[in-house]
Protein backbone atom coordinates (compact mmCIF):
# COMPACT_ATOMS: atom_id res chain seq x y z
CA UNK A 1 0.00 0.00 0.00
CA UNK A 2 1.05 3.61 -0.42
CA UNK A 3 -0.39 5.98 2.16
CA UNK A 4 1.39 9.14 1.00
CA UNK A 5 1.67 10.95 -2.32
CA UNK A 6 5.06 10.69 -3.99
CA UNK A 7 6.13 7.39 -2.41
CA UNK A 8 8.87 5.58 -4.34
CA UNK A 9 7.84 2.09 -3.13
CA UNK A 10 4.78 0.36 -1.76
CA UNK A 11 4.83 -0.82 1.85
CA UNK A 12 3.94 -4.34 3.01
CA UNK A 13 1.06 -4.69 5.43
CA UNK A 14 2.33 -5.27 8.98
CA UNK A 15 1.72 -8.53 10.83
CA UNK A 16 -1.83 -8.52 12.18
CA UNK A 17 -2.95 -6.40 9.22
CA UNK A 18 -3.80 -6.97 5.56
CA UNK A 19 -4.28 -5.22 2.23
CA UNK A 20 -6.86 -6.88 -0.02
CA UNK A 21 -7.06 -4.48 -2.96
CA UNK A 22 -4.78 -3.05 -5.63
CA UNK A 23 -4.08 0.65 -5.26
CA UNK A 24 -4.76 0.63 -1.51
CA UNK A 25 -3.83 3.68 0.52
CA UNK A 26 -3.93 2.00 3.93
CA UNK A 27 -3.71 -1.40 5.59
CA UNK A 28 -6.61 -2.92 7.52
CA UNK A 29 -6.44 -4.50 10.97
CA UNK A 30 -7.46 -8.15 11.39
CA UNK A 31 -10.62 -8.59 13.44
CA UNK A 32 -10.74 -10.62 16.67
CA UNK A 33 -11.03 -14.32 15.79
CA UNK A 34 -8.56 -13.86 12.91
CA UNK A 35 -4.85 -13.17 12.50
CA UNK A 36 -2.12 -12.47 9.92
CA UNK A 37 1.27 -13.92 10.84
CA UNK A 38 3.23 -12.69 7.81
CA UNK A 39 4.19 -9.29 6.45
CA UNK A 40 2.32 -8.39 3.27
CA UNK A 41 -0.80 -10.47 3.97
CA UNK A 42 -3.73 -10.17 1.57
CA UNK A 43 -6.22 -11.58 4.09
CA UNK A 44 -6.55 -12.63 7.69
CA UNK A 45 -6.81 -16.29 8.68
CA UNK A 46 -9.54 -17.57 11.01
CA UNK A 47 -8.32 -19.15 14.26
CA UNK A 48 -8.35 -22.95 14.08
CA UNK A 49 -10.65 -25.11 16.20
CA UNK A 50 -8.99 -25.52 19.61
CA UNK A 51 -7.46 -22.03 19.33
CA UNK A 52 -8.64 -18.43 19.74
CA UNK A 53 -7.70 -14.83 18.94
CA UNK A 54 -9.14 -12.39 21.46
CA UNK A 55 -7.92 -9.06 20.09
CA UNK A 56 -7.80 -7.05 16.88
CA UNK A 57 -4.50 -6.83 14.99
CA UNK A 58 -3.19 -10.21 16.16
CA UNK A 59 -0.27 -11.92 14.41
CA UNK A 60 -0.97 -15.41 15.80
CA UNK A 61 -3.49 -17.63 17.52
CA UNK A 62 -3.45 -19.00 21.08
CA UNK A 63 -4.25 -22.59 22.06
CA UNK A 64 -7.10 -23.23 24.47
CA UNK A 65 -5.75 -24.54 27.76
CA UNK A 66 -6.45 -28.03 29.10
CA UNK A 67 -10.03 -28.18 30.39
CA UNK A 68 -11.22 -25.76 27.70
CA UNK A 69 -12.25 -26.10 24.04
CA UNK A 70 -13.32 -24.11 20.98
CA UNK A 71 -15.38 -25.65 18.20
CA UNK A 72 -15.23 -24.50 14.60
CA UNK A 73 -13.00 -21.66 13.39
CA UNK A 74 -12.72 -17.94 14.08
CA UNK A 75 -13.18 -18.17 17.84
CA UNK A 76 -12.53 -15.17 20.08
CA UNK A 77 -12.43 -17.22 23.28
CA UNK A 78 -12.48 -20.78 24.61
CA UNK A 79 -15.23 -22.38 26.69
CA UNK A 80 -14.78 -24.51 29.80
CA UNK A 81 -15.59 -28.19 29.48
CA UNK A 82 -18.80 -29.10 31.31
CA UNK A 83 -18.79 -31.35 34.37
CA UNK A 84 -18.27 -35.02 33.45
CA UNK A 85 -15.96 -34.14 30.55
CA UNK A 86 -12.31 -33.16 30.01
CA UNK A 87 -9.94 -31.92 27.29
CA UNK A 88 -6.25 -31.56 26.59
CA UNK A 89 -4.75 -28.25 25.39
CA UNK A 90 -5.78 -27.08 21.89
CA UNK A 91 -8.90 -29.27 21.85
CA UNK A 92 -11.86 -28.59 19.55
CA UNK A 93 -14.19 -30.52 21.90
CA UNK A 94 -14.45 -32.18 25.30
CA UNK A 95 -14.44 -35.92 25.91
CA UNK A 96 -16.78 -37.69 28.33
CA UNK A 97 -15.21 -39.46 31.27
CA UNK A 98 -15.51 -43.28 31.04
CA UNK A 99 -17.37 -45.34 33.58
CA UNK A 100 -15.12 -45.91 36.58
CA UNK A 101 -13.37 -42.56 36.13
Amino acid sequence: FASNMGQVDCVDARKGHYVDAEGATKERECEAGTYASALGSRECVAANAGFFVDEKGADGQTACTAGEFSEGTGNEECSRCPAGTFSKAASPSCTSCDAGE
